[in-house]
């Protein structure tokens, strides 16, 4: 997909490392969840803040991407935690969210309105198994974004598409937004609870006039 080059479930880890080394991805750096609703509010204890469709200036109804950055709230009862010899960090964390999915303060972030294929492979999981979906960009670390006035995945980097085991098309949006140096704009994360924009990308203004409202 044009926001994320590599996903993979929480079942088995080694397919996350070897997603962040073929992009050179450091290992401290968390990668992100695609996620849902209900992953959202077991997560974070709340509902998420755009939580359906919205309507854009010519009518049309408009999903916005959005990474949501947070802490977890503390565990239910009886909730299990991951095992783990690093108890500062992810061992109190909810047992579904794997390591690499967690960042160096304990934070955690989440993707919502994926489109409805990632949705629909991420509502399958969590229902049915209690399980997440784990992604990271489509491009080598610290190189951007692909530049293109459209999306294709010849666009995307020969050393990614060489690695992966498939390569699937599944745009979200028709036309990408183009930042100064004309790369795909990526969807824009905020802090939870905040007004704080950890990273800008598509649909900036709107986003974060739905998260005022």
């Amino acid at each position: 997909m044009p926001h994320n080059g590599g996903v993979h479930s929480r079942f088995d880890q080694r397919w996350s490392k070897k997603m962040k080394s073929l992009k050179g991805r450091p290992d401290g750096k968390p990668c992100g969840i695609l996620g849902t609703k209900d992953v959202y509010q077991a997560t974070f204890g709340t509902e998420p803040p755009l939580g359906g469709n919205h309507r854009s200036a010519d009518g049309s109804k408009e999903r916005y991407i959005l990474g949501h950055l947070g802490k977890p709230h503390e565990l239910a009862a009886g909730n299990k935690s991951i095992a783990s010899e690093d108890t500062s960090n992810y061992a109190t964390h909810p047992s579904y969210l794997p390591e690499d999915a967690i960042g160096p303060n304990g934070e955690v972030g989440i993707w919502l309105h994926c489109g409805p294929v990632v949705e629909y492979l991420a509502n399958r999981l969590w229902s049915d198994y209690g399980d997440i979906l784990v992604a990271s960009s489509c491009n080598m670390a610290g190189e951007g974004n692909p530049q293109s006035k459209e999306y294709d995945l010849s666009y995307v980097d020969d050393r990614l598409r060489a690695k992966v085991d498939y390569n699937v098309d599944v745009p979200h949006w028709e036309t990408p937004q183009l930042d100064g140096d004309g790369r795909w704009l990526s969807a824009p994360i905020w802090k939870i609870g905040t007004k704080d924009f950890l990273r800008e990308g598509r649909d900036q203004a709107i986003v974060a006039n739905l998260l005022q409202s």
